[in-house]
């Protein structure tokens, strides 16, 4: 640094006051009060609390998932319930899951790093006494403040660049929480179709050892051979080994969920109430998918505050080329008790290093950023259309297994026990139709969670929900989430204020009755339960 400063400028010196006695007299230090007034008062007050950004994020995703985090959450453990639901089970996963503790953290941080570039550079106070060595007299004495000037001009860019970064890193929080409830649902119903599937080839596995045993004793009278026994033997080992994989897939889903919710060292999986698993089959056609993934999805929002953020951390790169200047103010007392008022300015002069290779980093930063954040909108619409097209090819293939395999089989099954029973049909004829019934209800319990896990993705690649959010501030809740595992959350407490454009609550004129994407259970699906052996539920 090339510093340039008047105070020893003749041309420039201020003589405050005549000699005076060299003890007992007051030094004029109130001259430099007004320069520590004019720093106090441009110093930030911003608060570092994340209070306020932690219900924003909160509230984004309560308005599309129905569910509003706890951030940070209670102190303590809370015992898993046991039946766990699914609400309770998306709730664990959002609140206690050590990733989304760590994003909580993120954001922490960010309004930290808010509240620290508000804040100007403390002043430099600087204090002298002169110790006269040569057997002269006299007292010098100098007192003196100095503040960086850069800080003032700078200022502005480094707070709109917090800004962002904190607006991105509330965005990034309630887009990784969206993310985890639809991982926990699917685990949920991973587990509850896995246990279903595990019981209906343990069913399979029963009814293969009775047929087993009925074509022994038929061989044995001399009504069956060998190779029919042999066949029988085959498939019962074929069915204990698909009970096999089905438990293990079973184990492996229920410590998936398990560690998804927090509770990845508890040694068993608690019983699980399906009540919350219950989907639509409706949803919008892609075309109108497409503008949600661009106007609701919060990595996509995340991403563009990222782009905001680099756009001003070049804008702060261009005030910075001036670098660490300093503006002083020193009081001085010489020899001779002379009083002298020094203002003066130091300058970087931008001469070896003028700052264009920063802003050529920054520009260059800049532009990935925005390109980033096209990418991300780009692979959001390809998301949710890939996701609508295996939701709706799920659904469908749902529909068709119920509607023709299922039913033929059923049908088949009844028939077989009829004529069984009335001697017009062997009972190891009646004992296969069963073990294809159970085949048909397999393939449809595969199918029902095929479905839903594809209405979950669907429903988090559309940015948390399917009805089309409004813009608003922070406070009211959303009702259209397309969920029924808890009620619309309430928030209290101050919000941030910020308009999160787009990316507010859902409209209340779409509550679950008016919606024109609203809940109603597939017709056939609805005389049974979420198993496809019960009764009284929807799918």
């Amino acid at each position: 640094m090339l510093p340039i400063s008047i105070r020893r400028l003749a041309a420039t010196r201020r003589v405050l006051g005549a000699p005076r006695a060299r003890r007992g007299g007051r030094a004029p230090l109130a001259a430099i009060i007004p320069l520590a007034l004019f720093a106090a008062l441009a110093a930030g007050c911003a608060s570092a609390d994340p209070s306020s950004e932690l219900r924003d994020a909160a509230h984004l995703v309560g308005s599309r998932a129905a569910i509003a985090p706890d951030w940070p959450p209670p102190a303590g453990d809370s015992p898993l319930p046991d039946p766990l639901d699914l609400a309770a089970a998306t709730r664990r996963a959002i609140e206690r899951h050590p990733t989304l503790l760590a994003e909580v953290a993120a954001v922490a941080r960010a309004r930290a790093d808010f509240a620290q570039a508000d804040r100007l550079p403390n002043p430099t106070l600087r204090l002298a006494f002169g110790l006269p060595i040569d057997g002269g007299g006299g007292e010098p004495f100098i007192a003196g403040v100095m503040a960086p000037l850069a800080a003032l001009w700078t200022r502005p860019a480094r707070l709109a660049a917090a800004d962002a970064e904190l607006r991105r890193s509330v965005l990034s929080l309630a887009e990784r929480a969206l993310r985890a409830i639809e991982m926990a649902r699917t685990a949920f119903a991973a587990v509850h179709h896995g246990r279903e599937r595990e019981a209906l080839d343990l069913r399979a596995v029963s009814i293969a050892e009775e047929r087993l045993a009925l074509v022994e004793s038929l061989a044995r009278a001399g009504e069956a051979d060998r190779a029919a026994v042999e066949e029988s033997r085959i498939e019962l080992a074929r069915r204990r080994d698909r009970a096999f994989r089905s438990g293990e897939e079973r184990a492996v889903a229920e410590r998936t969920l398990l560690e998804l919710i927090g509770e990845a060292g508890r040694a068993e999986c608690p019983a699980l109430d399906p009540a919350g698993l219950a989907v639509s089959e409706a949803a919008p056609s892609e075309k109108a998918l497409i503008p949600l993934a661009s106007s609701q999805r919060l990595d996509v929002a995340a991403a563009r505050a990222g782009a905001e953020a680099a756009e001003e951390s070049l804008s702060l790169a261009r005030r910075e080329r001036f670098g660490d200047s300093e503006v002083r103010l020193e009081y001085e007392r010489d020899m001779e008790d002379r009083e002298l008022l020094w203002p003066g300015i130091d300058l970087d002069l931008p001469i070896f290093d003028p700052g264009d290779a920063r802003i050529a980093s920054a520009a260059a930063e800049a532009e990935r950023a925005r390109r980033e954040a096209e990418a991300i909108e780009s692979e959001a619409i390809r998301e949710v259309r890939s996701a609508h097209a295996r939701f709706t090819g799920a659904r469908d293939r749902l529909v068709a297994i119920e509607r023709e395999w299922l039913a033929a089989a059923r049908s088949r099954a009844r028939l077989a026990a009829e004529t069984a029973a009335a001697g017009e049909m062997s009972r190891t004829e009646s004992l296969s139709a069963s073990i294809e019934e159970i085949e048909a209800e397999r393939e449809w319990n595969d199918a029902a969670l095929e479905m839903r896990a594809a209405r979950f993705e669907l429903e988090r690649a559309a940015g948390g929900t399917l009805v089309p959010m409004v813009s608003g501030a922070m406070s009211g809740t959303g009702a259209g989430s397309g969920h029924s595992s808890e009620e619309a959350p309430s928030q209290t407490g101050e919000s941030s204020g910020r308009e999160w454009g787009g990316m507010g609550q859902a409209p209340a004129e779409y509550g679950r009755s008016q919606s024109p994407f609203a809940w109603r259970s597939l017709s056939p699906i609805a005389e049974r339960s979420l198993s496809p052996f019960g009764a009284g539920g929807t799918r």
